[in-house]
């Protein structure tokens, strides 16, 4: 769980979401406040001038260094509101969209753990089912050496060996494609064979029964505000 938590994409993509709707709903709150834009001019001038009828030039210098500071404000009030409501109500939606896909994605991994537990009991199972059945061909083949059994017994043990065979077969085909759809959930290379390291699951109780009524009414008004 901690894996797809962390390494899932639609998770990833559900968190920028989030920062994105949450940088939108600064931006329009921002909007309400004027607009302070500081600026500098300078200028530069150099060369040689003369009076007005053209008699006289001289060598001209000049420097100018301009400050100055501008306020635009323009205020719409509705459709700032407008704004900020909206960005708020999707920043908020966004939040419980993310919620929800951490929680799916949670529940996604959690199950496919467990397919791929009981895939893996299967093909034990089967390994085991099996390993009878060639004891059980050896046995036959040593009684009909002996004269004390008969072929169709030998045929009999071969085809049920084959056909154990077989269904050890599909339940590694199936232990396979289980690891396949873990690591691709896990975000990991689906070339690695992915095998459960407990021997065995415990049971785990998520909602213990003896939960006051009250206690449930605030854990979904925490986990869901729009029931507030």
């Amino acid at each position: 769980l901690r894996v797809a938590t962390a390494r899932n994409l639609d998770i990833q993509q559900a968190r920028q979401r989030v920062e994105a709707n949450r940088g939108r709903y600064e931006s329009n709150v921002e909007a309400v406040f004027p607009v302070i834009a500081p600026s500098i001019a300078y200028s530069h001038f150099q060369g040689v001038g003369q009076n007005a009828n053209g008699t006289l030039t001289f060598p001209v210098h000049f420097d100018n260094l301009v400050p100055a500071v501008s306020i635009q404000w323009i205020l719409n009030p509705g459709a700032i509101v407008y704004d900020i409501i909206a960005s708020k109500r999707r920043l908020e939606a966004s939040d419980q969209q993310e919620q929800s896909v951490v929680l799916e994605t949670a529940r996604a991994a959690a199950v496919q753990y467990y397919d791929l537990v009981l895939a893996q009991v299967r093909l034990a199972v089967a390994q085991e089912a099996v390993n009878e059945a060639q004891e059980l061909l050896r046995i036959t083949q040593l009684q009909v050496n002996a004269g004390t059994g008969l072929p169709a017994d030998e045929l009999r043990a071969q085809a049920s060996l084959a056909g154990f065979q077989q269904d050890m077969v599909l339940g590694l085909n199936n232990f396979y494609q289980a690891s396949i759809a873990l690591t691709l959930t896990l975000h990991l290379d689906p070339a690695v064979t992915l095998v459960p390291a407990p021997r065995q699951v415990n049971q785990t109780m998520l909602v213990r029964e003896n939960l006051p009524i009250d206690e449930l009414l605030a854990t979904a008004a925490r986990y869901r505000p729009d029931l507030n």
